[in-house]
């Protein structure tokens, strides 16, 4: 059988006595958000796929105009814009020296989040580059759980650390070996105009310099595509959608009938319930065997980097 959205609307329809207090899409997408994240399910975790490194874009000659916080007369096709990304100003007479948060970009203008200074306001010397190198893109579907690898073999690696530690690498010298990259997630606003929830962003240390469309490889669990009116199909297994079911009950009755047991109160008891453990049963016995035990094998995937590389050798 197919979960498809019209049969979650009945379900909602009926445990509401067809009188739900909420509007019922969103109890559907509710639901499935908490699905999600009671469990990290197999069936969410994605096949490989690889992410694109970006290139920093310069220009000069930008003109500033201070009531809309833009930089236009540019030629911006090939950036491609991303939360957080930020703008390194570099010189421009009345602003002032310093990194700035890019809220939005046409093709011709960046929007920035501040104002660089009012006294540029007008004029037409505005330099500077876009740190575009400085993160990588994740996928619109990006959950959590990223793995990843570089495509370079030998003489490219990539590593996990710390937000601060980061942040840190950023301002120390020597850098790191050629090929060496140390990666955090970290989580930018949308700025636009239009607004929208959070993103996450893999920022990078050292920035890339050129353009890499097959940088990293790398796999992921998939967040919850919320659903419209427009969809038909609620995109889980079939062995999932007895939970489903019982988690979308369990929601329409907790905020419909709250004195008889809150919201929470029901997901409680659903996750000690047969169709729960029943589900995840059949989710792990999609792959039941890992290979033998490789004693750690698996941390080899990535590289370590200090400030004094004294254990490296030029590449090969």
């Amino acid at each position: 059988m197919v979960m498809t959205l019209e049969r979650a609307l009945r379900t909602v329809t009926h445990a509401a006595y067809n009188d739900a207090s909420v509007p019922a899409l969103d109890l559907v997408n509710e639901a499935g958000q908490r699905l999600f994240s009671m469990h990290p399910w197999r069936f969410t975790m994605k096949p490989p796929v690889q992410l694109t490194l970006r290139a920093p874009v310069s220009f000069t000659g930008g003109t500033y105009t201070e009531l809309t916080k833009t930089i236009s007369g540019l030629s911006l096709s090939a950036y491609d814009f991303a939360n957080g990304d930020s703008f390194s100003l570099t010189s421009g007479t009345g602003a002032n020296v310093r990194d700035y948060v890019i809220a939005d970009k046409t093709s011709t203008t960046l929007v920035l989040s501040e104002s660089i200074g009012s006294a540029a306001d007008g004029l037409t010397d505005i330099a500077g580059t876009i740190n575009a190198g400085r993160a990588i893109v994740l996928p619109s579907d990006f959950g959590a759980e990223l793995r990843m690898v570089t495509t370079g073999g030998l003489t490219q690696h990539i590593a996990f650390t710390t937000q601060q530690r980061l942040l840190e690498a950023r301002s120390r010298t020597p850098a790191p070996p050629l090929g060496v990259y140390w990666a955090a997630i970290f989580t930018a606003p949308d700025l636009t105009s239009a607004g929208g929830s959070p993103t996450p962003r893999l920022e990078l240390y050292p920035d890339g310099t050129a353009v890499d469309y097959d940088f990293l490889t790398c796999s992921y669990r998939i967040a919850w595509s919320e659903l419209t009116e427009d969809a038909k199909i609620i995109s889980i297994p079939p062995y999932v959608e007895p939970l489903y079911t019982q988690l979308l009950r369990a929601i329409v009755k907790g905020y419909e009938e709250e004195e008889e047991g809150t919201v929470e109160d029901r997901i409680n008891a659903l996750t000690q319930s047969a169709t729960f453990f029943n589900a995840i049963s059949e989710d792990g016995l999609l792959q039941p065997d890992v290979g033998e035990l490789t004693g750690g094998n698996e941390s080899f995937a990535s590289q370590e980097w200090w400030p004094y590389p004294t254990e490296y050798v030029a590449d090969p």
